[in-house]
């Protein structure tokens, strides 16, 4: 699998316990900051490819839309990379249909 947000994610998901936390932790501090912004985007973005390589597609649907929704509000749809994201969690959802 060949993560869209680069090298240290894939090595990072060989132990999805520990980068799923400290990706969580990220997402709480940047909400309690109140920044809404690219950045909560890309971690929710984050655990959702974490998610999907480690067949958790429900997780990663839910971590997925959020993070498309975030980039929606703050970046709008017609962004430059707004469709890479919406297209993952495409295969994301993809992925959960076949699974049942």
């Amino acid at each position: 699998m060949q993560f869209l947000r680069g090298f240290g994610l894939g090595e990072g998901a060989k132990q999805p316990e520990v980068l799923v936390g400290k990706l969580l932790r990220m997402a709480a501090l940047l909400q309690q900051e109140g920044s809404w912004d690219a950045r909560l985007a890309g971690v929710f973005f984050d655990l959702a490819l974490v998610c999907e390589a480690h067949g958790d597609y429900k997780m990663g649907v839910a971590t997925g839309e959020k993070a498309l929704q975030i980039k929606r509000d703050c970046q709008g749809s017609d962004f430059p990379d707004y469709h890479k994201y919406a297209e993952v969690v495409e295969r994301i959802e993809m992925k959960a249909a076949r699974a049942g």
